[in-house]
């Protein structure tokens, strides 16, 4: 309904009717649903319309509300861990307390590990807000820094930062022959991108990054600038941490 709003129509019972009517408020169980709506279509409002045959119209108009946004994206992300967990991982069992888990039999470093990757991918899952860089550093530490080969990726984000996509484009030794920036341009684009956080690892462990790296970061930074798509940082990781070339003031 418009360019910058949807609708969504209910039909009531009449006394249901009536009461909104006089009430002349949206019900309190649908606010999490249009706000639901608008979190996924990315509007800026929504009209509620209750019906009834023979009955008036019962129309409301709620708005984009971002801060109950992120309450229910944090709660959708909650609930896909808690229930991944419970599918993938027999060796745990839920807790009374919300969040906490038993150990119903041994567990082994790897299953620690396998837990820790499946919940970095869930915080960079696509519409994730990158809005604590140092916490996406380390998911992104998280899912390289055990690879034997060095594997260079890319977390697209939109105008908002929040997250498209997390790839994997190439691997192998990295140098400034082996990324190919019209390959991650045309990615960027097929993503409709808009910006770009550049991140590969270093097998050695040590993230400190290297004269190519930095030769790397200001090749993609000029080609991807041509499309006006903005690299926010190229973040290098190995088992001994993360290093930031932006906040190193290197970008």
């Amino acid at each position: 309904m418009g360019q910058d709003g949807l609708i969504e129509i209910k039909t009531k019972l009449p006394k249901y009717q009536v009461e909104l009517l006089l009430a002349d408020e949206l019900p309190q169980e649908h606010v999490a649903q249009c706000q639901g709506g608008l979190w996924v279509s990315e509007r800026e409002w929504l009209d509620f319309v209750s019906y009834w045959p023979g009955m008036p119209l019962f129309i409301k108009r709620a708005y984009r509300d971002d801060a109950l946004i992120k309450t229910l994206a944090e709660r959708v992300e909650a609930f896909h861990e808690v229930l991944e967990t419970a599918m993938n991982h027999a060796k745990f069992q839920a807790g009374e307390v919300a969040g906490t888990y038993q150990v119903a039999s041994a567990v082994t470093e790897a299953d620690i590990f396998h837990m820790a990757k499946q919940l970095a991918r869930r915080r960079l899952a696509r519409g994730r807000v990158i809005s604590q860089p140092a916490r996406a550093f380390d998911y992104l530490q998280v899912l390289l820094q055990d690879y034997e080969h060095e594997v260079f990726s890319a977390l697209f984000l939109d105008s908002q930062h929040r997250v498209i996509r997390f790839e994997e484009l190439f691997r192998g030794t990295i140098d400034s022959a082996s990324v190919h920036a019209r390959e991650v341009v045309k990615t960027a684009l097929a993503h409709n991108a808009a910006a770009v956080i550049l991140v590969h690892n270093h097998p050695s462990g040590n993230p400190e990054p290297s004269d190519a790296d930095l030769r790397i970061t200001q090749r993609l930074k000029e080609a991807l600038g041509l499309v006006d798509i903005r690299v926010l940082d190229h973040v290098l990781v190995g088992g001994e941490g993360y290093v930031s070339v932006a906040e190193q003031g290197k970008l």
